[in-house]
């Protein structure tokens, strides 16, 4: 059990299931008793979180006597895997805002600079505004170290105010985003220049 984990429980603190995102709270252990048993034994700390967990979760779930190396461990699909926060192959999605919310959008390079906090594999990208083009093919492209990582850019119709809906889907050619690289977003066309509240998403997997 990580030694920071336990000594947040102790000080009563709110703390996240690390295999279901949850919230829980433990605010005095003592006061933990046994579900299973009935008995007002106080629970040890591994226990207490244990059972949070099953309450939470179900018994797919594996208990806390299963910790390799400080990674909790679950069950998915029959397959045991790392539930650790930020451990490798848990999801990484990055939302990063590149301009204010009201002014319209100019084409331009480096709209906004940025660092990908970790190493990322990528599964997908996207683009939203809060205000759409009215007419027009808002384009944008996403940079690592000054060079595109998409074969395709994005593309956000006339009318609309995500990439999700675009005729044309990006396509990602560099799916691998080095801990700490730099990052930036062009505006390649900004359709008729009335959009504003530009944002992209980053989706991937961490490294």
């Amino acid at each position: 059990m990580p030694s920071e984990i336990i000594s947040q429980l102790n000080g009563g603190v709110k703390l996240t299931n690390p295999a279901s995102g949850d919230l829980f709270a433990v605010t005095d252990v003592s006061d933990t008793t046994e579900a299973t048993s009935g008995t007002t034994k106080p629970m040890e700390m591994s226990e207490v979180i244990a059972e949070k967990i099953r309450e939470t979760d179900g018994p797919d779930v594996l208990a806390f006597g299963d910790i390799i190396d400080g990674e909790f461990l679950k069950r998915v699909g029959g397959e045991v895997v790392s539930a650790t926060p930020g451990s490798s192959g848990t999801p990484f999605e990055l939302v990063v805002a590149c301009s204010d919310e009201d002014t319209p959008l100019v084409a331009g390079t480096a709209l906004i600079t940025f660092r990908i906090p970790r190493g990322v594999t990528l599964t997908g990208i996207r683009a939203h505004v809060k205000s759409p083009a009215t007419t027009g093919t808002l384009t944008i492209d996403i940079n690592e170290g000054g060079s595109t990582i998409l074969s395709t850019k994005i593309t956000i119709d006339a009318g609309e105010e995500t990439s999700v809906t675009a005729a044309t889907p990006p396509v990602i050619s560099d799916a691998n985003l080095a801990d700490d690289a730099k990052m930036t977003v062009d505006l390649d066309d900004d359709a008729d220049g009335t959009a504003t509240g530009l944002k992209v998403t980053l989706i991937g997997t961490r490294t």
